[in-house]
């Protein structure tokens, strides 16, 4: 039987990025819940692993994505079923409150190229141990989380404590973005990434970083085919693997 992985994606430009054609090679099956769209939450016993994606909304925000209520159930049951789970920036927030944490403002908003380190304590950690001790990754997030009861903390960056958390060997909670391989993005996909970022009030201005990547982010390759930004971590295989030998 086939890998089965089950999605939960919060807005049409977060998808999967290298990470699907890395599922397509190994003949995975992977479905995306899109409660967005009205997507009801497979049942436990039909997925193996949970990947839940970012999005620009907070885990507060339930007024206007009513169905962030539906979707904290779903994770919390895959959770406390043992289920393997890695949540992604928006995803470890989600993580984090249904886990027992709290998601607040990060007191800075942390947009663009930053170095993260793995924290000393972390190391008997099978997580902690795939990353060096210093990384720098990408980052696009205003929220921040506290870590959950019985969680292990793992990283942190100059303007955020709280950079990812494990919970027992089989859930991963990472604030910031990382991919193994390269992130495939094509100009219209691009375009909606840069707007959401380029438009929140004060970032693009203070972040020069941030400035020189967009501009380099906003150039498509020859005959206008995608273009590819590296970013390094946890190939989300690894996450599977381990769980399925503890």
């Amino acid at each position: 039987m086939p890998l089965r992985i089950q999605v939960f994606q919060h807005v049409p430009f977060e998808g999967l990025g290298s990470m699907e054609s890395l599922f397509t090679k190994l003949k995975a099956e992977v479905i995306y819940t899109r409660f967005f769209q009205g997507d009801l939450a497979l049942p436990l016993d039909s997925f193996d692993l949970l990947v839940v994606m970012g999005g620009p909304m907070g885990v507060y925000d339930e007024s206007e994505f009513p169905w962030l209520k539906e979707e904290k159930q779903s994770l919390k049951a895959a959770l406390f079923n043992d289920k393997p789970v890695l949540g992604i920036c928006l995803g470890a927030q989600l993580m984090a409150e249904v886990l027992g944490g709290v998601v607040t403002k990060n007191p800075h908003k942390e947009i663009g190229w930053f170095s993260v380190e793995r924290l000393e304590n972390a190391t008997s950690s099978w997580v902690a141990q795939i990353f060096p001790e210093k990384f720098n990754t990408f980052h696009w997030h205003g929220d921040t989380f506290s870590i959950p009861p019985g969680a292990t903390r793992l990283f942190r960056s100059e303007g955020c404590a709280n950079q990812g958390f494990a919970w027992g060997e089989k859930a991963v909670a990472l604030q910031f973005r990382v991919l193994r391989q390269a992130v495939e993005c094509g100009p219209e996909e691009l375009q909606l990434l840069l707007t959401e970022v380029l438009n929140l009030p004060g970032v693009a201005n203070a972040n020069p970083v941030l400035e020189a990547d967009a501009l380099w982010l906003g150039q498509s390759g020859p005959g206008g085919q995608s273009i590819s930004v590296h970013l390094i971590g946890l190939d989300p295989l690894a996450l599977y693997a381990s769980a399925a030998e503890s």
